[in-house]
């Protein structure tokens, strides 16, 4: 009996220690150049079956247990125009932590980002809408197993956030919206990151060389009520909006045009500098607090029927 046990004790380490030894030989083969390119080659000609649209990607490195960086990624519309570009992606997350419901980045980092959304009239479906029907799913869950899947298990942290050069453009005729972003430079240091209950704290906060473009026109459909009524839903379900706090935080050299041909107001912003310290902002119970707030050298001009206003400011402090 205790032979016997002896060897079938033995044969059970035998079976950990080759799945032990898989898993390291599986994670120090992803570290190599070549096998880095293999899986990459696999996944991209995997996206162009998926999609039935042009997908690339330069280069990926994968560092376990933490980094992984895409270079050059690149993905286009059924028109073949781009629909997204990014030439960097860098992302430094504790993928073992993933393990125990831990989603855990240590520093997110994204460069050079070119993204095109569009629904053009006489379309009626925004331009990656065949990215959503080619994975869904043909079979629909049934209700108790989507009830079971949720996220509310996960536990979620950021520390770094890192936007550099992101250009966006976001229109929709349908609605009428037209929106132009470019980004400068976007850095965050976070100190929670509370998805479950909503609630953010940040460290610091920057926003620089900026420019928003907005343009409000005159919908192709009658919005209004549906968009009321999704207002409606979304506060419903959500019950509890996000409790944001700032300790520092700043912008420079923002502009901002903002034009809505629909009600004849427009509004043009140069901010060239704004400071704020302790900014606390409570969107469930409109709570809004500043300790102290700075801003230098802004213009705003603000029109609307029957209003006009121009207003520079050199030096104003809260």
């Amino acid at each position: 009996m205790n032979k016997y046990i002896r060897k079938s004790l033995k044969v059970v380490l035998w079976i950990v220690a080759s799945i032990i030894l898989l898993v390291v030989l599986v994670a120090v083969s992803l570290n190599i150049p070549a096998v880095q390119n293999f899986v990459k080659d696999k996944a991209i000609t995997f996206l162009k079956k998926k999609t039935k649209t042009e997908v690339r990607l330069e280069s990926i490195k994968i560092a376990l247990p933490k980094d992984v960086v895409l270079n050059g990624f690149y993905i286009e519309d059924l028109k073949g125009d781009t629909l997204l570009y990014a030439q960097r992606l860098s992302v430094d997350i504790s993928l073992l932590k993933l393990l125990s419901n831990k989603v855990e980045i240590n520093s997110i980092s994204l460069e050079k980002i070119r993204a095109n959304v569009t629904r053009i009239d006489p379309d009626t479906s925004f331009n990656f809408s065949f990215l959503v029907d080619a994975f869904m799913t043909e079979q629909k869950k049934p209700d108790k197993i989507v009830a079971k899947d949720t996220t509310s298990t996960l536990k979620f942290s950021i520390d770094k956030v890192s936007f550099k050069d992101i250009g966006i453009v976001y229109r929709d005729d349908v609605a009428g919206n037209d929106l132009r972003l470019n980004l400068g430079e976007f850095k965050a240091k976070l100190k929670e990151f509370d998805l479950a209950n909503q609630h953010y704290v940040i460290n610091t906060l920057s926003l620089k060389n900026t420019a928003v473009k907005y343009l409000q026109q005159k919908p192709l459909t009658v919005l209004a009520a549906n968009l009321k009524k999704s207002i409606d839903t979304a506060n419903t379900e959500s019950g509890k909006l996000p409790l944001v706090e700032i300790n520092d935080f700043a912008f420079n050299n923002i502009n901002i045009n903002f034009d809505d041909q629909t009600s004849g107001t427009a509004a043009d912003v140069k901010l060239n500098s704004l400071q704020l310290t302790k900014l606390f902002i409570d969107l469930t119970n409109n709570n809004y607090k500043v300790g102290e707030g700075k801003i230098n050298n802004t213009l705003l001009n603000f029109k609307a029927p029957g209003n006009k206003t121009n207003v520079n400011l050199n030096e104003f402090s809260l």
